[in-house]
């Protein structure tokens, strides 16, 4: 199990892409560290730009055609080493910097410094055909490994994006647990922010799991079939189901309940935006009840539903919408919900479910 920070800078105009890779290897002199693997990946809808990138630099091998018609998308042309290795270098590239976001007409450009050695050492990267295993299974289709190969790479480095949408990020990503500690990332941003003044960032965190630890958690949620019948049987018999939409506005307010209930009960409450809130409770083995309220701003109904999270895992335990036309109607509902919620704490189903899927480390944030 992996735990890795993605910190992404958005970038607008300055500075300009050509000097991204000098600043990713300032960044990496000044923290005394080094990259390993270098890729890189550009893609197009007409065979016009790839064959003069392969014109000015022969070692970037030839295009490939992906045949993302069959699998929900459009079709495009690829340049790439992740699939295929090639000869090409940064030190092939670097020359061609500005023609590759302005001359040749590529819709991605993407370059990758993989298997940086923060914290002292380096986690291999490694290439995850999870988005193009998917695609292929909603579409019918075998497996392509091209689909989508811009997604398949996971590791700590850097990823340097510009697609024609304007989206232009850094993105630098880093292992945090290294023999069960959870370290400290904060200098590293810090250093990175100082060579990119002024620019916006945000920061995430995503748990990779092993094939090991998916296939575990893939036979826990099988075999957790019956049980999670038996909690939708107790929440059927305590609450209503999706009924519908009114189909006319009605007025009332649902945080002020909610702060109410939640805070009465021992939730921890959150509004999100657009009328979604978000309600959590952590289990004594680190698992995650979620109670999510969405209620659209004209108010046609408002939906309550309550999942059960871990690493790896998300389960619906139930889903209840309400069609209140006042604030009464609406306290009535949120107050059944949050009792039901309650007898389904104190009941030994949730003490069932909690037994039944590992116990969820410390440092793990839910969704």
């Amino acid at each position: 199990m992996r735990l890795i920070q993605h910190d992404t800078f958005l970038i607008k105009s300055k500075p300009p892409f050509s000097e991204w890779p000098g600043i990713v290897h300032r960044f990496l002199e000044e923290q005394g560290l080094s990259y390993g693997k270098f890729y890189y990946f550009f893609d197009e809808q007409s065979l016009k730009g790839c064959p003069r990138a392969v014109k000015d630099c022969p070692s970037l091998g030839e295009p490939v055609h992906v045949n993302g018609g069959s699998y929900g998308f459009f079709d495009t042309w690829v340049l790439s080493n992740i699939h295929t290795p090639t000869a090409c270098t940064e030190a092939d590239l670097l020359p061609l910097m500005k023609k590759l976001h302005r001359s040749y007409g590529f819709s991605d450009v993407t370059l990758y410094y993989l298997d940086v050695d923060f914290f002292g050492r380096v986690i291999p990267a490694e290439r995850d055909l999870t988005p193009a295993r998917q695609q292929a299974e909603w579409h019918n289709k075998p497996l392509d490994p091209t689909i989508f190969l811009d997604r398949q790479l996971q590791g700590c480095g850097f990823t340097l994006h510009r697609d024609i949408l304007g989206n232009n990020t850094i993105c630098m990503s880093m292992d945090l647990i290294r023999d069960g500690e959870l370290l400290d990332p904060g200098p590293y941003v810090d250093a990175m922010k100082a060579l990119l003044p002024g620019v916006r960032h945000r920061s995430i965190q995503e748990v990779v799991l092993s094939e090991e630890e998916k296939a575990d958690i893939a036979a826990r949620s099988e075999a957790a079939g019956p049980l999670l019948e038996r909690v939708h049987s107790f929440f059927e018999a305590r609450l209503p189901g999706d009924q519908g939409q009114n189909r006319f506005p009605s007025q009332y307010k649902v945080a002020p309940i909610l702060k109410k209930l939640s805070k009465e009960q021992g939730w921890h409450y959150r509004f999100l935006a657009d009328g979604v809130f978000f309600m959590t409770k952590t289990t004594p083995k680190g698992q995650t009840l979620k109670l999510t309220a969405d209620s659209g701003p004209s108010r046609y109904d408002t939906g309550f539903y309550l999942d059960f999270q871990g690493v790896g895992y998300s389960h619906r335990l139930w889903t209840a919408v309400y069609l209140p036309t006042s604030q009464e109607e609406l306290n009535r509902a949120a107050e059944e919900v949050f009792a039901a919620a309650a007898e389904f704490e104190a009941s030994p189903l949730l003490q069932e479910l909690t037994d039944h899927f590992p116990e969820v480390p410390g440092w793990f944030l839910p969704d």
